[in-house]
């Protein structure tokens, strides 16, 4: 079988005891205009076709090195199939295995908790759930519908918080702060209620720039200063006194 992934890269954690494996599938169906790894939106990309024995293979090497794999993108439930055999291989030679999605595929999500092959999720919340999610993912069309994306996602998000509740899983939600786009108090906000329905941590990250992003325009948008972070994090608080909030870099 072959799976578009451009590359398989080892992160530690900062306690250093924790290596992750981070598998960058090829393909997104979003075009997020400040996406930091647009390389990755299109699948097609001939020199990121590999074959999914070798992939495999380097799992094999990596047995007592790493803990855990995380599958991200790109958006890996694109390629359901590659996605599920290299998640069964994971935990076959007990890894803990993780994805991190922007939950546009809900069955595929559900067919990785009901085979046990899911330790632990990530979902990118870009944009409170109403229609002009649209002008953040910029995905919408005749065939499939900003109405119908809206809904796998909650599907997907309705999913991941039930195998949260039942302890199944480990869950967090991660929403980029962006300058222009995403970064008013009352967005922020109509966000953290969603979070808090769900009750699992939530990641509010700041946006960096980079000539690698998808759209020339946020080449020259400045990341949002750690005071503004903290200062729309303490608003979410005074709303939502509970929530698990971090403010990352």
């Amino acid at each position: 079988m072959e799976v578009y992934i451009r590359d398989v890269v080892p992160f530690t954690a900062e306690d250093e005891k924790n290596i992750c494996l981070y598998v960058f599938f090829s393909g997104c169906d979003f075009n997020c205009g400040f996406c930091n790894t647009a390389d990755l939106i299109k699948k097609s990309t001939i020199e990121h076709c590999k074959d999914i024995r070798d992939v495999k293979k380097i799992f094999d090497n990596n047995r007592g090195i790493v803990n855990s794999i995380l599958f991200t993108g790109g958006e890996p439930c694109l390629q359901k199939a590659a996605l599920l055999e290299l998640a069964q291989y994971c935990k076959q030679l007990g890894f803990q295995v993780g994805i991190h999605t922007n939950g546009s595929k809900p069955t595929v999500v559900k067919n990785l908790i009901e085979q046990k092959l899911l330790d632990f999720a990530i979902v990118d919340l870009k944009y409170p759930l109403s229609e002009e999610y649209d002008k953040v993912i910029r995905a919408g069309n005749f065939f499939f519908p900003i109405k119908t994306i809206l809904e796998e996602i909650q599907k997907t998000l309705t999913i991941l918080q039930e195998a949260f509740e039942n302890k199944m899983i480990k869950l967090e939600i991660k929403t980029t702060i962006v300058p222009g786009l995403i970064y008013k108090k009352e967005q922020v906000i109509a966000i953290a209620a969603i979070v808090e329905k769900i009750g699992c941590p939530w990641i509010l990250q700041r946006f960096h720039n980079d000539t690698k992003l998808l759209e020339k325009k946020y080449h020259a948008i400045l990341s949002p200063s750690m005071l503004f972070m903290f200062e729309l994090r303490d608003a979410v608080l005074k709303e939502y006194p509970q929530l698990k909030i971090e403010v990352h870099e």
